[in-house]
């Protein structure tokens, strides 16, 4: 076990050391363990390694004694196009702007023991998602209440600016066999989050609290929460499961509780899952899943930019940033679909998956979504599993999600009654990962 310990400490040092990007549906991974990840995040009816009590912890019990330890390389390509003249109101170039930081690593650790035939325990610790970007030079035109026109460096005004938003979570499960055919588990989860943001101080007139809006360094936050789980048999060839993931309560981020609701609140949103499993074959099963994600019951990340005009008409209410109906990212909830194929050839199994789902940000919500692209809608991905001895699998997973563009109105320009100026923001992803399953 000194090895786990040495992986594990490895594995939290890197967590913490790492930028995170997002992770690819809206701010949650598309999967966890390398063999999910490959089958576009299915199997929470059919569980295969250490890491699947991320997706299901009741499938804990249909899972070897090991210990996983996987490392991804994430490389989204995000940005914005603004098109059309400056008007007298918050106006951004016109202008195209990339984000720097295409390349992020991110590990993972879990490890699976059984405590007798019944029951088995896990631990875990993985990034559950966040959200970077980083932009630097173009320009941006300010107007005054003359309407006379500031020039000034940055995408809002002032240099480099962008967010980082990092989530990591601790998973300390047990599953228990009901009978032969059907377990159940419980995760009890801790979260840790980092923020971070820069270039945002000409919102200032429209927060509670302008010196904790922008600019303040890394501030941190954490919670609890939990996910419970059930995986079963309905024959010798047809499983299922279902997951739910409790909304976790995260403490505030005091550093910039003039920017997100609720004085620098900023939850971890619930997740459900649901899905099957049917071998076709002996050697070929198809994965089938429902993920929903629900980011309105999170005010930073759901509340609507309309509530910002609450604030410029009435100065100082809780329409403002920072208050409690602030105006947050303006996301939906979404539904993914996904879909995984899974076949043994010789001393290699071969996995494809495919998800869908529609993006989260709605047209008129862009301007503030320049810091949180996460608009892709598919994803398609492949791997494979192959046993290098008796005690140790390797594990690969790809993922690509091609480029979406949503494009809209910038809600702060043009309320003179003028032409309001269009933005349009995209998102691309590629992921690579690779597992080893230590069988212990």
């Amino acid at each position: 076990m000194k090895t786990a310990t040495l992986l594990l400490t490895s594995c939290v040092g890197l967590a913490l050391v790492s930028q995170s990007a997002f992770a690819t549906n809206g701010m949650i991974s598309h999967g966890y363990g390398s063999i999910d990840k490959a089958l576009a995040g299915t199997g929470v009816a059919y569980s295969q390694e250490a890491m699947s009590m991320a997706l299901n912890p009741a499938g804990l019990v249909n899972v070897k004694d090991s210990v996983d330890f996987n490392l991804a390389l994430f490389a989204p390509t995000r940005g914005y196009h603004s098109d059309g003249e400056a008007s007298p109101a918050f106006s951004i170039g016109p202008q195209h702007m990339e984000s720097d930081n295409s390349l992020f690593p991110i590990p993972s650790f879990a490890l699976a023991k059984k405590l007798n035939e019944q029951t088995t325990m896990g631990l875990s610790l993985y990034g559950s998602g966040g959200m970077n970007t980083q932009y630097k030079g173009g320009s941006a035109t300010l107007f005054n209440d003359q309407g006379q026109s500031m020039t000034m460096p940055g995408t809002f005004g002032n240099g480099t600016t962008g967010v980082n938003l990092t989530q990591l979570f601790v998973n300390s499960s047990i599953a228990s066999k009901l009978n032969e055919d059907h377990s159940i588990g419980l995760s009890l989860l801790f979260g840790f989050q980092t923020f971070s943001a820069t270039g945002l101080q000409n919102f200032a007139g429209f927060s509670l609290d302008s010196d904790k809006l922008s600019d303040n360094g890394t501030d941190y936050s954490y919670g609890y929460g939990f996910k419970i789980g059930y995986q079963g048999k309905l024959t010798e060839t047809l499983h299922i499961g279902a997951s739910y993931q409790s909304k976790m309560k995260m403490s505030e981020f005091e550093k910039y509780s003039g920017l997100f609701a609720n004085d620098g609140s900023f939850d971890m949103p619930a997740t459900m899952q649901i899905g099957t499993a049917w071998e076709m074959q002996p050697d070929l099963i198809l994965f089938a899943d429902i993920q929903h994600i629900a980011y309105s019951d999170v005010p930073a990340i759901g509340n609507k930019s309309e509530n910002l005009f609450d604030c410029m008409h009435l100065a100082g209410s809780q329409s403002c940033l920072g208050g409690s109906s602030s105006t947050g990212f303006g996301w939906n909830d979404m539904t993914v679909y996904k879909i995984g194929l899974q076949w043994d050839m010789l001393t290699t199994t071969w996995r494809l998956g495919y998800s869908y789902a529609d993006q989260p940000v709605d047209q008129d919500e862009l301007l503030f979504n320049i810091l949180a692209p996460g608009v892709v809608k598919e994803h398609f991905t492949a791997g494979f599993s192959k046993t290098l001895t008796t005690d140790f699998v390797l594990h690969g997973a790809f993922m690509y999600a091609p480029e979406n563009t949503v494009s809209g109105n910038n809600t702060l320009s043009g309320l003179d009654g003028s032409d309001s100026q269009k933005i349009s923001i995209y998102m691309s992803q590629m992921e690579i990962q690779f597992g080893l399953q230590w069988n212990i």
